[in-house]
């Protein structure tokens, strides 16, 4: 008489040729083994015949038998190899033993449960940190999980800013780290939970970075100045005079800002005259500082000798500029603007100008491409769809370039 090991359905796939798989129960970490009856050869009388079956340990050790007629299923078996022993008798008295090795195995992935969303807001540095805590809503495995990890998609240099033709990935570890490059953008972050079995199972969720840290301007001091110690032809109300002669704040922001002069307010009192210098700054995430900062300039002992341009000459000056040959871009009005602004340039000849405006990452926001005759133009542009920042504004004519930047600011 031979035994053969059975094969029935309730069995997983064959590991090995002699090796049958029992899976953990659902949510639980042991085994209900339910046993067949083996397959018997060559019994008498018809091929009847009784058989038990022992649950036996790789050491021999029998842990529990099942008895003739009794219901064949072992519970709560934890994981590791083992017999069934298979003890067979026919209606002739003639026995025979198989052992049939089977083996309990959690092959079940954990579940993985991400927060559906968050903010991270960046620190003083323009860095942050995102800990699995913070992103584990709750994932659990049948038995008990190893390690929960992070890792997150990069779409940008984390250097330069600039956008990656394909999309990167952080090594997995216990955080991940957002930069300035990140601001004001969905990061797209990656958990996996590994199980004490080496399964493992993913989630994710998208992030929103946040910069929120207001810039501010710093570094110029009050100055008072004789009227012959300028230079000539220095005027009090242009930007580009008074940064010249008087320098730029200094700017700090947990990432980078940029300072952007306002129009000055020039008050002539005849021998004197005091200009206040308005700055405002303004980061790439639109953040803007929460107050002017000043710089008052007084300049005394002026006279009618003092070769200071006036209003009137100003306008003569700008009319004798637009007569040069040369592309000019000026400074758009109103800025900061929140609706609508306007764009003057200066072409020296007929011809295709080509008026782009780019964020602060450098991304174009806005094209105007049009035909022109030499002269003086303007641009309005509605800004209203733009978000609040820092802008630059480019002007395009035969090979020739101008740059020049705004401020949004959200109504």
């Amino acid at each position: 008489m031979t035994v053969e090991c059975p094969v029935a359905n309730h069995f997983c796939p064959i590991l090995g040729e002699d090796i049958m798989l029992y899976r953990t129960d659902p949510f639980e970490c042991t085994a209900t083994v339910a046993v067949a009856a083996p397959e018997v050869n060559g019994a008498c009388n018809d091929g009847d015949f009784t058989f038990t079956v022992a649950l036996v340990n790789m050491f021999g050790t029998v842990l529990e038998t099942i008895p003739a007629g009794g219901e064949l299923v072992f519970e709560n078996v934890t994981q590791a190899d083992y017999f069934l022993r298979y003890v067979v008798t026919d209606e002739c008295g003639n026995t025979a033993t198989r052992d049939c090795t089977i083996r309990i195995a959690d092959i079940d992935e954990p579940v993985a449960i991400c927060n559906g969303a968050l903010n991270v807001q960046l620190g003083g540095w323009g860095l942050a940190r995102l800990y699995t805590q913070s992103v584990n809503a709750g994932s659990y495995d049948n038995c008990a999980i190893a390690s929960i990890e992070l890792r997150r998609a990069i779409d940008r240099d984390q250097d330069t800013c600039e956008d990656l033709d394909e999309t990167a990935y952080s090594a997995w570890g216990p955080y991940v780290e957002f930069t300035c490059c990140d601001a004001s953008t969905y990061v797209t972050v990656e958990m996996r939970v590994t199980d004490v079995n080496g399964n493992f199972n993913t989630c994710w969720l998208d992030v929103l970075v946040e910069d929120k840290t207001l810039p501010y301007c710093t570094g110029l001091l009050n100055e008072t100045v004789d009227c012959g110690a300028l230079p000539n032809n220095f005027n009090p109300a242009s930007i580009a005079d008074l940064s010249a002669q008087f320098g730029d704040p200094e700017v700090f922001d947990n990432c980078s800002a940029e300072a952007i002069e306002l129009a000055p307010v020039v008050v002539d009192n005849g021998s004197t005259i005091t200009v206040t210098r308005r700055f405002v700054a303004i980061d790439a995430a639109g953040n803007e500082s929460s107050t002017t900062f000043t710089q008052t300039i007084t300049i005394v002992n002026c006279n009618s000798t003092d070769n200071l341009v006036d209003d009137e000459q100003t306008g003569e000056a700008a009319q004798a500029r637009n007569e040069r040959d040369a592309v000019e871009l000026f400074q758009n009005y109103p800025n900061p603007a929140s609706n609508l602004t306007v764009i003057p340039f200066y072409l020296p000849e007929a011809g295709r100008a080509n008026i782009e405006i780019f964020d602060a990452r450098g991304g174009r926001v806005f094209q105007h491409v049009d035909d022109y005759q030499q002269g003086q133009h303007e641009l309005q542009v509605d800004v209203s769809r733009f978000n609040g920042g820092l802008y630059f504004f480019k002007l395009n004519f035969n090979d020739e370039q101008a740059s020049n930047k705004m401020i949004i600011t959200k109504a």
